[in-house]
Parts: structure tokens; sequence; C-alpha cells
């Protein structure tokens, strides 16, 4: 069924602003691909951590001001968003969904790294 989003929609990053911080330490690109894309693809986005698609279990050793950018496979990222919507919720200050996710990395050629 459709999902009513709660207030405060979670934010979206651009790939190219994204490109832009890979060398930046501070940032933390969490892969939230379901287990078959992850499992069939052999590469990510370069520094890129697995998260848990279905919980946000991986997020508790990050400190709440985490720069944090999920990315997942889904059309309108909605693995992403829904885990960044929920990490609002527990008062994480700085998340952010991938807009266009994994596919829009890809089809944008920018850098990508064998996992």
């Amino acid at each position: 069924g459709h999902r009513i989003l709660p207030v405060g929609e979670a934010p979206r990053i651009t790939t190219q602003k994204l490109n832009t911080l890979l060398d930046d330490p501070g940032v933390v690109i969490v892969d939230l691909r379901h287990d078959l894309f992850w499992e069939e693809s052999t590469e990510k986005i370069p520094g890129a951590v697995r998260g848990t698609p279905k919980d946000v279990s991986w997020a508790k050793g990050y400190p709440k001001d985490t720069f944090l950018v999920l990315y997942c496979a889904c059309s309108s990222e909605q693995t992403s968003a829904v885990q960044a919507e929920k990490l609002m919720d527990k008062k994480y200050t700085n998340v952010f969904a991938l807009k266009g996710g994994w596919w829009e990395w890809v089809k944008g050629d920018y850098p990508v790294e064998a996992k």
C-alpha cells in the first residue's frame, strides 16, 4: 500500500555533490541496497560501508551529528529515504538520501570501487 511520509521528509543530496565529498573523512556513505542487488553487484561507491536495508541497527556506533549519506537501488530512493527518516526520528541531524541512488551514480559515470 501507499506509505504516507511523515513530516520532515528526508533531505536529498545529489550525485554531483556527493562526488565532491568522496575524500572527506567526515562523510560516511552507507550502502543500503537490498541483499540481491548487493550480492549481484561487484562494485560500490568508494568508501561506502554496508548497512542493513531492513533496519537502522548499523547506525548505533555513529555520533548523532555524523554526516551520513544513504543510498539504495530503489526507484525514488525509497529504502534510503525511509531509513533517513527513522534516523531523524532518533535525533540524527545530518542524514541524507542520495537522489537517484546507485543507478544515478553509475549513470553519471562517477567513481566506483570493488566491494
